[in-house]
């Protein structure tokens, strides 16, 4: 298990408000946020053989917020 950094993405945007929520931050790279969804059951979003769905946005978008939060995965 690992710890992660938790993010709040709140986009401001109707085309991307779909997904907002609570993420984790799996890693950092010149500007780009590796991330994975935590459900609401505090869970992250994971493939059946255990492996994190992930997706990517940038670390300037409008919307990101930082929270106190970490989870393990």
């Amino acid at each position: 298990m690992k710890n992660y950094k938790v993010i709040y993405i709140d986009f401001p945007s109707m085309s991307f408000k779909w997904e907002n929520g609570l993420f984790a931050v799996i890693s950092e790279l010149d500007g780009l946020l590796t991330l994975c969804k935590i459900d609401e059951f505090g869970k992250p979003n994971l493939f059946d053989g255990g492996t994190m769905m992930t997706c990517c946005t940038g670390s300037n978008n409008k919307g990101i917020k930082e929270t106190e939060l970490t989870i393990n995965i």
